[in-house]
């Protein structure tokens, strides 16, 4: 009797077994939908941050391509010329052509036009310790440019991230003209115009209004230090504020360059009787937020700008203030610490954009 209660007990739970099993059933069954929906949800956000990204001014690393597509100014069209193209820059440059290199070199400015047979570089990075490895990429990168002759070398100012490498750059190329003239700086600046003074370098200290010739290009002289001061009308001690500034045109496109002017140099600038709208800017300053007033800006109105800074600066450039703003403005940027080398090329009309290497 006992057994059989016993087996009548255990048959009348299988139908709660059951029962039991469809609701763990019915819940694995809900889980499941809950975590797709939220997969799918999490992909659309995905997607729609990966859209603002995409409608930033900003280029970002990794999107080298469609970037580059983007922000040129060539036809989308004509397969044919773009394959002239392709073959012409593998053979090598396109003497009608002038190239602008914004090169890496960490924390610092080094620029290089290229027009022709005919180089100018501004600035030359940094010789510290901490900027080492941007000393060797400095030489090399000029190296692979094939650049055997500089019609001028340019420091913008006497700091050292700018004017670092300017003996290395003398020991190794033949200087047409060095342009500079510093004023106040650091103690490394005496060894920089000894060493110019040795190899019996042609030394300009510039004013504002001389014009010079890089090829089919044309260099105006914003300012020279002597006229870098603040609108007060006293003369600065800031060293940054005495940058030498310049313009460079080839056909209908222009650059912009002025070292780490201020907004006191910057309104300075403003206050003299130069051409300042310009197709492209090379940001002030590393993009310090104490640089590239909104009046200035205005007035400059570029279509791109570039800023080169370090990957890991220790002074936080460049700044979101100054990027926001480049952004409002709806300026496309290039950033070195992002991208690496940025180079420009155009010819005279057109501008097209290429970024290689990473930045550091």
């Amino acid at each position: 009797m006992n057994k059989q209660r016993r087996g009548r007990s255990a048959a009348s739970m299988h139908p709660i077994i059951i029962v039991l099993l469809t609701v763990c059933a019915a819940l694995l069954t809900v889980l499941i939908l809950i975590l797709l929906l939220g997969r799918s949800s999490m992909v659309d956000d995905g997607n729609r941050h990966g859209e603002k990204q995409t409608q930033s001014s900003v280029v970002e690393a990794g999107a080298e391509q469609e970037a580059e597509s983007e922000v040129s100014k060539e036809p989308e069209s004509e397969d044919e010329d773009s394959k002239e193209s392709s073959s012409e820059s593998e053979e090598g440059l396109d003497a009608d052509h002038l190239y602008v290199h914004f090169i890496d070199v960490g924390q610092g400015d080094a620029t290089l036009f290229v027009q022709g047979e005919h180089a100018m570089l501004v600035d030359t990075g940094s010789a510290s310790s901490t900027a080492a490895a941007s000393t060797r990429d400095l030489l090399k990168y000029l190296e692979e440019q094939k650049i055997r002759k500089l019609d001028y070398l340019l420091l913008t100012h006497g700091h050292e991230d700018h004017i670092g490498r300017a003996i290395d750059v003398m020991r190794e190329y033949e200087i047409g003209q060095l342009i500079a003239d510093f004023g106040n700086a650091e103690g490394y600046v005496t060894n920089t115009m000894d060493m110019a003074e040795y190899i019996g370098l042609d030394i300009l200290k510039p004013e504002g209004g001389e014009e010079l010739e890089l090829g089919d290009a044309k260099i105006e002289i914003l300012t020279g230090r002597v006229a870098s001061i603040p609108a007060s009308g006293e003369e600065t001690t800031d060293v940054n504020n005495q940058s030498i500034g310049i313009r460079a045109t080839f056909g209908d496109i222009s650059f912009l360059l002025y070292g780490d002017g201020e907004n006191s140099y910057e309104k300075y600038l403003l206050s003299l009787d130069v051409r300042l709208k310009s197709d492209v800017l090379k940001v002030p300053h590393h993009g310090f937020e104490a640089s590239l007033c909104d009046e200035i800006l205005d007035k400059i109105h570029p279509k791109f700008a570039v800023i080169s800074s370090a990957k890991k600066s220790n002074f936080g450039f460049p700044s979101d203030v100054t990027l926001q703003k480049l952004g409002l403005s709806e300026v496309t940027t290039f950033c070195t610490n992002r991208l690496g080398n940025i180079v420009a090329e155009t010819d005279g009309t057109d501008i097209t954009w290429s970024t290689n290497d990473k930045g550091k």
